[in-house]
């Protein structure tokens, strides 16, 4: 058997990728922040007195005029510090959506930008629409109010709901690191018959099959589960050790749609675009980060909520489809250059004859409804904790940074800048300090 693995009779798929911007920043030891000095801890003195005041203003105020507390939570969500006032806001909008207060015909308040989505699907129909629901005539004498209403009708659902998903901050998941090296493993590196073998191991979650393969792959496996390993000792002190089983499944179907990927770049078979959406959206990552980064949302990681994920909600699917497609159209010229699966671009183009220009429209065209789907499930009160709609809707923001215009997972010097004001020179909160 060994032989079959004998490297020097093997011409593999390897990549042209460019090496790491990073270098061994971030492969030391993790350590707690240093100690602050005096200026630094002035500022957070600072900070905190400010979210101090910030925070009285949210309180509830007798016969308070919801323009104004609607006008506050507009600029906080602008300035992206709301996570700070969460639930303040929350206790808020949920106030108002059980208790819509009365919005006269010519006081507009600009629409607040970050919390329709998730939070309340009756500001739109009292600010805008009449009893009729047709849009107020008073608008046109009303410029705020324009305003308003041409901001909030940047996105839309299949209904014509206007919506703005919330500000947040993009977080990279490091275990998403690891997903990557293994999706190269199968498109860069493995030949079908090591690869077979690479995804039975997994599916057993045993090493013992890996022996025969290259070393190469052998430690990619090994560090798979030693990263498993080191999520089960983070999360058993919160009681959630149980649930990384839904994890691990979630990582199992990953790595079967990587080998389906992997046997159609072989036989040099190009799926329909649908047959290979079907496989995409679990090859995209996706599905299994999201599984992932359920494990830290603390009582909000039921087995309800993995469940849910577990069953392809609709809102999951659609975050899979803007990552697959995003991820696609952005880098399926860099992959032609060597021996690689079609992506959604080509099925396209081989399914129905058409121009890679029109290609492009339909892959677009279902990005946007991709997004139309995440709004209106963001619409619904279905028991689904906020938390964990947005840490989907997060996930879809976070691709719109990473495929916007360019592939700068594959060209890393795009994406520097955010990365190093994420993970290098951070800013704080008061909160954050020596966590």
């Amino acid at each position: 058997m060994s032989s079959t693995y004998h490297t020097s009779e093997i011409v593999r798929p390897t990549a042209d990728f460019s090496p790491s911007i990073w270098k061994y920043h971030f492969l030391s030891s993790a350590s707690p922040p240093p100690l602050m000095n005096d200026g630094e801890l002035e500022i957070q003195q600072r900070l905190q007195h400010l979210k101090d005041q910030v925070g009285r203003l949210l309180l509830p105020q007798v016969d308070e005029d919801p323009s104004k507390i609607l006008n506050l939570i507009d600029i906080i969500q602008r300035l992206g510090v709301s996570y700070h006032f969460q639930s303040e806001i929350d206790n808020i909008l949920q106030d108002m959506y059980k208790n819509p207060p009365p919005f006269h015909a010519k006081i507009f308040t600009p629409f607040p930008s970050g919390f329709v989505c998730l939070d309340n699907k009756v500001f739109m129909h009292h600010q805008f629409r009449d009893e009729n629901g047709d849009f107020k005539r008073s608008l046109t004498e009303d410029m705020v109010g324009m305003l308003s209403l041409y901001e909030a009708a940047h996105l839309g659902t299949h209904e014509d709901l206007v919506t703005k998903v919330p500000y947040s901050r993009d977080r990279i998941v490091e275990a998403y690191f690891m997903a990557l090296t293994v999706d190269d493993t199968y498109d860069a590196y493995g030949t079908i018959d090591e690869l077979q073998v690479f995804t039975e191991a997994f599916q057993r979650w045993d090493a013992s099959p890996v022996d025969p393969l290259p070393e190469c792959m052998k430690v990619v496996f090994g560090a798979s589960l030693e990263l498993y390993k080191e999520i089960e000792l983070l999360i058993a002190g919160e009681g959630n050790s149980c649930f990384l089983q839904y994890v691990k499944r979630a990582f199992q179907r990953l790595v079967e749609a990587y080998l389906v990927e992997a046997k159609w770049c072989n036989q040099g078979y190009i799926p329909t675009y649908e047959e290979y959406m079907e496989n995409g959206i679990v090859s995209c990552v996706y599905p299994w980060l999201q599984t992932a980064s359920f494990l830290g949302l603390g009582n909000c990681a039921t087995k309800d909520v993995f469940d849910w994920i577990s069953n392809y909600p609709k809102i999951g699917t659609a975050s899979a489809i803007i990552a697959r497609l995003g991820n696609d159209i952005t880098s399926h010229k860099f992959e032609r250059e060597r021996v690689h699966v079609a992506s959604a671009v080509e099925c396209l183009m081989n399914q129905h004859g058409i121009s890679e220009a029109d290609a492009y429209k339909c892959v677009k065209k279902d990005m946007e409804n991709a997004w139309k789907d995440i709004n209106e499930e963001c619409l619904k009160v279905d028991g689904v904790p906020k938390a964990v709609l947005e840490c989907i809707v997060n996930f879809s923001r976070m691709m719109e940074v990473v495929y916007k215009s360019a592939d700068k997972y594959t060209n890393a010097e795009l994406l520097k800048d955010h990365i190093a004001a994420l993970l290098v020179d951070p800013m704080h909160g008061g909160n954050e300090q020596n966590k």
